[in-house]
């Protein structure tokens, strides 16, 4: 979360925190919109005006932040830019299937640490635009290179070398647009990403004999229908395999997911089907736009249904022997499936993270930082009735973030509040509108990279995801598996939560693991250690689906040994020291 740089600028780092919670508010109506619009307006006020409040405000940011674990525990990338230590973590992590290479990282950290501009950089949204156009800069430049020599007639490279610069240049087009995913230079790298992964599996059919099939998959959200783009890849065409269906979340399209999970299943012998559902990847580019959708087992239904009818397909895969492997959002998402789709639909999930709720890892930021700071007023300075909303997240939750836009029309003064916290020049905007912002996008069904538009989507976004309710674990009828990181401090936590609401049944058949600091893999759906979490996710589905297992993993040409994973870590230390 972001802290305050002075009061003047608390709106702003407020509305970072707002945008949070309101994206898991479900219908209730314990308040009024009128009481809610009140109390939002009279703390915000007192955020702005109230001496006293500040530095209540003050002290609870800074006890709140002290109590989150960091992203950048496990790696030291200038620590006052958390996003840039998750996606060199990420990165360092996929270098143990090919995703990356730890010197080209280490490049790229070289020409961040060599830039005269970071040297007075303290938070996160002071200089954000300082460093992004290097962070930019530096994967376009090495993306290009990549893919202009794997281009090359001349160069005299394999198909299997040209397949892995492919690989990464897809990796880096895409790390590249962060933390601004919907500017104009972050489409377009999220085009040249598409582009250098398809050329990726395009010699991957030349180089390991590998089958690919790219889908248009219907579907109908009941209002808007459109083809959800996916690809098939089985790494043995002689045999039928089983199928492990990768789904992403909101940020990572399906070929930024690729390394987290698919090609750790060809590598140990699954066929493995990708695709961007709703809201996702390419159908967020795409006409017409499709939000992500709250009954998504209706998507992994229609995902399904083309496995099992398209013969291009059928011919490659074992039908009894599918499992649905969900990564970050997905997690939540494939969870939420699971507990609805009948037992013979899939042989086992995956999900990392496990959520039983999504109030816990969005809400609690903004209910602590500024909400509940508020109840600590001298009584006599809290008008009537609004005490009792205010001491503690539940009561926070029930009479003020629900009903506000729950209850609210859109005409209503809750419109005017949310503009009003926008109030800023468009540079200012930018500086605190991380991508976590532009995320949440997804649910509005609206891509835009004007300011103007950004609060309208947000707004709108926001309304949309209240329709995304907890899920009713106690049905789930498939065997899971729950991969939880200690650290992971974006939605993990309820884990062991979730797990113990298994019916005991599926419970007895199903697995918790939990990857602490000291594996590695304690990071969000274990970022930076994804051979670590191999290793504990197909003894698993060994055992799980028996003797329909692949017996070893696919023969390849292209095989990571475990010394990358220990180059990773030993990039890992040396960054410490810059």
């Amino acid at each position: 979360m972001l802290t305050f740089k002075t009061f003047s600028f608390q709106r702003f780092a407020v509305l970072y925190s707002i945008i949070s919670t309101l994206q898991v508010a479900v219908f209730c109506q314990n308040s009024s919109c009128e009481q809610a619009i009140a109390i939002t307006s009279w703390v915000l006020d007192q955020a702005d005006t109230n001496t006293a409040a500040q530095e209540l405000l003050g002290e609870a940011a800074i006890q709140y932040e002290e109590q989150q674990p960091s992203t950048s525990d496990l790696i030291q990338v200038m620590p006052q830019l958390p996003w840039v230590a998750f996606q060199v973590q990420a990165l360092l992590g996929a270098t143990a299937y090919g995703g990356a290479e730890p010197g080209e990282i280490f490049n790229v950290v070289n020409r961040l640490n060599a830039s005269d501009r970071l040297g007075n950089l303290t938070q996160y949204e002071d200089n954000v635009l300082d460093v992004f156009d290097i962070w930019r800069d530096s994967w376009v430049d090495l993306a290009n290179r990549l893919v202009a020599t794997a281009s090359n007639d001349a160069s005299q490279l394999s198909d299997e070398a040209k397949a892995s610069m492919l690989y990464r240049a897809s990796q880096y087009y895409f790390i590249s647009q962060w933390p601004f995913p919907v500017s104009e230079g972050g489409l377009r790298a999220a085009e040249n990403s598409t582009k250098a992964f398809d050329d990726y599996l395009t010699n991957l059919k030349t180089s390991r004999g590998y089958t690919v099939e790219y889908l248009d998959i219907p579907f109908s959200n009941g209002t808007v229908s459109v083809d959800l783009p996916g690809v098939f890849i089985t790494p043995d065409p002689t045999k039928k395999l089983p199928l492990v269906i990768l789904n992403t979340g909101t940020d990572y399209p399906k070929e930024a997911i690729f390394p987290f999970g698919g090609s750790q299943s060809l590598e140990n012998g699954y066929a493995v089907l990708i695709f961007d559902g709703p809201g996702q990847g390419q159908v967020k580019r795409q006409e017409p736009y499709m939000p992500l959708v709250p009954d998504w087992e209706t998507v992994i239904e229609s995902v399904l249904s083309e496995v099992k009818t398209n013969e291009n397909i059928q011919r490659y895969v074992s039908l009894d022997d599918i499992v649905l492997w969900g990564v970050s959002l997905g997690g939540y998402l494939v969870g939420k499936a699971c507990s609805v789709l009948p037992k013979d639909s899939l042989k086992a999930c995956i999900v990392t993270p496990a959520v039983v709720s999504m109030i816990p890892p969005y809400a609690n930021g903004l209910i602590e930082k500024l909400f509940v700071p508020m109840a600590k007023l001298n009584s006599s300075d809290i008008p009537e009735g609004y005490a009792e909303a205010l001491q503690n997240s539940t009561t926070v939750v029930d009479k003020i973030l629900r009903p506000l836009l729950q209850e609210c029309d859109d005409d209503s003064a809750a419109r005017s509040i949310w503009t009003t916290m926008f109030d800023a020049s468009p540079d200012e905007l930018i500086d605190v509108l991380p991508d976590y912002v532009y995320s949440i996008m997804d649910y509005a069904g609206i891509v835009t990279s004007n300011v103007t538009e950004i609060i309208d989507a947000t707004y709108l976004g926001y309304q949309g995801v209240l329709n995304f309710t907890n899920t009713d674990i106690s049905t789930t009828k498939i065997p899971i598996l729950v991969l939880s990181g200690t650290q992971d401090n974006l939605m993990g936590g309820q884990e062991e939560e979730y797990f113990n609401q298994l019916p005991q049944d599926i419970q007895d058949v199903s697995k918790l693991v939990n990857f602490t600091a000291e594996t590695g893999g304690a990071l969000h759906s274990q970022s930076g250690a994804l051979q670590t979490q191999a290793e504990a996710v197909f003894p698993w589905l060994k055992e799980t689906l028996g003797n329909a297992a692949p017996s070893q993993p696919s023969s390849s040409n292209y095989q990571r040994s475990d010394a990358f994973a220990l180059i990773a870590v030993l990039i890992s230390v040396l960054l410490h020291l810059f």
